[in-house]
């Protein structure tokens, strides 16, 4: 699983229940992404349902997104809208459309993970074994 830096990307987790980034991160082929937030990982480890590298942020892409079958391209087009309300987006994004934080598919860890090192523990993004990050109790459990 993946666990990025998310000053910005938690709130909209839970409120989109998305991942949106600049485009053409490299990030691995994984099933889960947890977030990274104030020196703590996160509780809620979502599963990534789709992924849509590269997408330009215009309102005809929303608009095509938005007249496709596939409820989770209709998902997307509500988050690139919601991404074209804020003055300062670059025009092309990748996408990560999560499982929400009370869906079945999203694992909630007991407690957030604590990091007590100086430096931040993820500064883009980090890679963890699922089965590890399950028991964990601080970061150090996680090297």
């Amino acid at each position: 699983m993946v666990i990025v830096a998310a000053r910005w990307a938690y709130p909209i987790y839970l409120g989109l229940h998305a991942y949106i980034c600049q485009p053409n991160r490299h990030i691995r082929p994984v099933s889960h992404m947890g977030f990274y937030l104030d020196k703590k990982v996160m509780p809620e480890i979502a599963r990534i349902e789709q992924a849509y590298p590269g997408v330009s942020v215009t309102e005809e892409e929303a608009r095509e997104y938005e007249q496709s079958d596939d409820p989770l391209d209709v998902r997307l087009a509500e988050v690139m809208r919601w991404r074209m309300a804020d003055p300062s987006f670059e025009p092309t994004n990748d996408f990560y459309l999560l499982s929400p934080p009370s869906d079945e598919s999203t694992i909630r860890l007991a407690a957030p993970i604590s990091h007590d090192g100086k430096s931040p523990w993820v500064r883009k993004q980090r890679y963890v074994s699922l089965d590890r990050l399950k028991v964990a109790t601080s970061t150090a459990d996680l090297v």
